[in-house]
């Protein structure tokens, strides 16, 4: 799932694709009486691969930038109407404290809503996001475009209604073949008792 737009940036801008594997998960909702706003914290995210893709000043942006193994904690919350992000910079859906490996990331509802059923379902897969850099400032990263991945077998969920009765089904399976005994017998002898009559 990719999320936002591949940018183009001046050959002063560096840009880099930053990729984490997912960590602790915390979700977080808070209600009020015009808005609900949903965020999700993730914690221990460790660096799995740091790539530029174009170079551009390198007290901007290096190959340096990120080490492998190193912990990202990410914050994404959810986008709600009349939010205003960044007007100056209309591509831009986050930012990334490089120092202190801190992000912030605001997302669209419906690309939203993936990341919060995976932390909701954790079922062995591996999950890891990719975040588009954009390099303008020395230490503050413009986060332009997102890309969720998940890798793994898919666990199938079924709906608790459908489970209840596929259990009241193993109950009654016994009974059913109980009676459906008891049905021929009763049967056989009735058609004994006809027929033995005429014999």
């Amino acid at each position: 799932m990719g999320i936002g737009y591949p940018t183009m940036a001046s050959k002063d801008e560096g840009v880099g694709f930053l990729r984490v594997e997912l960590g602790n998960f915390a979700r977080n909702t808070r209600i009020s009486a015009e808005r609900v706003r949903r965020e999700i914290a993730l914690s221990n995210c460790p660096v799995t691969s740091w790539t530029l893709m174009n170079l551009g000043d390198v007290n901007k942006l290096s190959k340096d930038s990120f080490s492998q193994g190193e912990l990202l904690e990410l914050s994404i919350r959810e986008r709600t109407p009349g939010d205003v992000l960044w007007e100056e910079e209309p591509e831009k859906i986050g930012v990334v404290d490089a120092d202190r490996m801190h992000g912030d990331v605001v997302l669209p509802p419906q690309a939203f809503s993936s990341i919060w059923s995976a932390a909701e379902v954790r079922n062995g897969s591996r999950c890891s996001v990719e975040l588009e850099l954009k390099a303008g400032d020395p230490e503050i990263l413009t986060v332009t475009n997102v890309g969720f991945f998940e890798e793994g077998e898919p666990t199938q969920h079924l709906d608790p209604i459908l489970v209840e009765l596929r259990k009241m089904s193993k109950e009654l399976i016994p009974l059913i073949r109980s009676a459906t005994f008891w049905f021929f017998v009763m049967l056989g002898l009735l058609a004994f008792f006809l027929i033995w009559p005429r014999l």
